[in-house]
């Protein structure tokens, strides 16, 4: 089978909750797994190398009438090059990591040219793949397959892989490694916690910074996203009921909830300052008005930022909280950031109208990771 000629694929998305999330977390049906804060990644085993493609649609192999997702492997060329004996026509999910690192410090080190992110890497440590499921096994589709099945599976070719690549050293000449480095230590899987320490667990991961964890039903198949016009749309699988208990097969747990969302334009910042500093200190006056620094400079308050409902563009709220530089760049080229992909942290969702409850600004997507068409108003 030549992956190539494969349908692309969107992986599966979980499902975010805070209201009655105890249901999931005291059901031992619901395994449970640490969340890592990195950019996912499929991991396609082919005949002579292992290809890594992100969640979105590749432009370019869009309007081609093709649609891949977008690939960058030679972003890694660690783990692209590394040992996969009779694995071909395998597909594992997965995140590419780097513990201490966020999603948004992950974008140097996978995000940019291939020269750029593998001189990143040289500099601050080489990227983890930290696999966490399976679709295909040598060309068979195992979607199909409950998770505790396809987990154990995934637990045979993990091992395998350790083994393959037990004294393979990183010494590609491309990655102009000084300190050499065992690839086996960047190849790993991810943690589950037994049910008796769930929350033990949960607890100890927010304060060491973590995010939290994903919650899996132990008999869930794995739910494919679709492709809709040349983009990937991520599968939304909504809670059905089962056994008189609200079901789904992946569950976000964390503390806070992140948002995909556009950038839909900017609000003006406020013109009259009204701060705590001394007046006789101020620099940014106009006339015998003192005015704050962003209207002084003609830079926006506010990044307004929506998301999709039934194929309309909806508001769901503004954030301030975003750098001098960042205010500088859309001021001077504001086409340049309408339209892209934003990160938003916040409270919750207001059920009544679909705004976000204090949102923050986190980070911007790269277009390879996030198309705008996926930040679809969930739960809403």
């Amino acid at each position: 089978m030549d992956l190539l000629n494969y349908r692309p694929i969107i992986p599966m998305g979980a499902i975010p909750m805070k209201e009655g999330i105890e249901e999931f977390v005291n059901d031992p049906n619901y395994i449970a797994e640490v969340k890592y804060d990195g950019f996912r990644m499929l991991c396609w085993i082919d005949e002579t190398e292992v290809k890594f493609t992100t969640r979105s649609i590749a432009i370019e192999t869009a309007r081609a009438g093709n649609p891949w997702p977008t690939e960058r492997q030679d972003c890694i060329p660690h783990l692209r090059d590394m040992q996969t004996g009779n694995l071909y026509g395998t597909i594992l999910d997965g995140e590419i990591w780097k513990e201490g690192c966020t999603s948004h410090d992950m974008t140097s080190m996978v995000g940019g040219l291939p020269e750029t992110s593998i001189a990143n890497q040289e500099r601050e440590g080489y990227v983890i793949y930290k696999m966490y499921d399976i679709l295909q096994y040598k060309g068979d589709d195992v979607t199909g397959w409950p998770y505790h099945a396809r987990r154990k599976l995934l637990e045979g070719i993990y091992k395998s892989l350790l083994e393959l690549n037990e004294n393979i050293v990183i010494d590609s000449p491309a990655m102009g490694v000084t300190d050499k480095a065992l690839l086996k230590n960047y190849i790993s899987i991810s943690e589950q916690v037994p049910h008796e320490l769930k929350e033990t667990r949960y607890q100890e991961l927010l304060a060491n910074g973590g995010e939290g964890m994903i919650l899996k039903h132990k008999d869930s198949q794995y739910y494919i996203g679709k492709i809709h016009k040349g983009k990937g749309i991520p599968s939304k699988i909504k809670a059905s009921s089962r056994n008189g208990l609200k079901w789904s097969p992946w569950i976000k747990w964390k503390k806070k909830e992140t948002f995909d969302c556009v950038v839909m334009g900017f609000s003006p910042a406020s013109r009259e300052y009204k701060g705590s500093e001394p007046l006789e200190n101020w620099p940014y006056w106009e006339g015998d008005t003192p005015v704050t620094k962003f209207h002084h400079y003609k830079w926006p308050g506010a990044i307004i930022f929506g998301q999709y409902k039934d194929g309309e563009l909806i508001e769901v709220g503004q954030t301030s909280g975003i750098s001098d530089e960042y205010r500088r760049k859309f001021a001077e080229n504001p086409e340049d950031y309408i339209g892209k992909v934003v990160l938003v942290e916040a409270m919750e969702r207001i059920k009544k109208t679909g705004a976000l409850r204090e949102p923050r600004f986190i980070s911007f997507r790269p277009e390879w990771d996030k198309a705008a068409s996926e930040c679809e108003m969930e739960n809403a």
